[in-house]
């Protein structure tokens, strides 16, 4: 069995971007989920806001909505949007890391392939309760 080189692997990482890590490690959307939340979070809409993200590959319009049912009623008729299914993220109050993401677009999938659409605001019964962390 071949051993394992550290000097070599070092330099093979070393050779990435920490983007180009992140994306070899979680993927594109996540990547890209992820910059569009810290950005929402630069731009002041942590904890207050929230966004609509394509499942299959983690883009957004790049609209902040104060409420839930805003962003998903705009996100049914939104042509970047529409004719994919949609996970609804709120926006946190300090950071999505792309680890973190990966794992909510994983678990959004799911949800939607189990039947849980995450489209209507009135549908109480087939709402997801995720539970946030405490601070």
């Amino acid at each position: 069995m071949p051993s394992f080189d550290e000097e070599k692997f070092a330099n093979w990482v070393s050779s990435f971007t920490p983007e180009e890590l992140n994306i070899k490690s979680y993927g594109q959307d996540a990547v890209r989920l992820s910059n569009l939340v810290r950005g929402a979070i630069a731009d002041g809409y942590g904890n207050v806001g929230w966004m609509a993200f394509r499942l299959d590959n983690g883009a957004s319009n790049d609209h902040v909505y104060e409420a839930r049912e805003d962003c998903v009623a705009d996100s049914m008729t939104d042509l970047s949007l529409s004719g994919s299914r949609c996970g609804y993220v709120k926006i946190p109050h300090d950071d999505l890391p792309p680890k973190a993401a990966r794992t909510y677009i994983d678990f959004c999938r799911k949800a939607d392939k189990a039947g849980f659409r995450m489209t209507d605001p009135d549908d109480y019964k087939r709402q997801l309760i995720i539970p946030n962390r405490e601070y």
